[in-house]
């Protein structure tokens, strides 16, 4: 199984802040365990940025298209103010064979532009 850290990740201004597993965006919904309602893989939920990584099963027979259940959860996502980056295996597997430094530079530039950023505890797969 994949594991995708970030140990610590910031801000422009600096704010430094963790990450949630498994969470679920419906904020303040008391029915909702946490991650157990429509889960997100991993959330930043102060900047309602979402994670999700995305095996082999997300995706339609030899096309590399993603399949309809994966795209509508993105789209529901959107619809709920959410930011949707996603990181499909084959390119998780491509991650494995890079060192530290370029697995760090693949997170800041796949996140950066959602607004988040790599802080001093890096990111890479483990």
């Amino acid at each position: 199984m994949m594991v995708v850290w970030m140990m610590v990740v910031e801000r422009e201004s600096n704010t430094v802040y963790l990450f949630d597993a498994q969470a679920s965006p419906w904020a303040g919904d008391g029915d909702a365990k946490e991650g157990g309602l429509f889960p997100i893989d991993v959330a930043w939920k102060e900047e309602r940025v979402a994670l999700e990584l995305d095996g082999p099963t997300h995706f339609l027979t030899g096309g590399g298209k993603r399949d309809g259940p994966t795209k509508a959860k993105s789209l529901l996502l959107k619809e709920l103010g959410w930011t949707v980056e996603r990181l499909a295996w084959f390119n998780w597997k491509r991650l494995e064979t890079m060192s530290k430094e370029e697995q760090k530079s693949f997170w800041t530039a796949k996140l950066g532009r959602s607004g988040i950023g790599l802080g001093g505890g890096g990111g890479g797969v483990e």
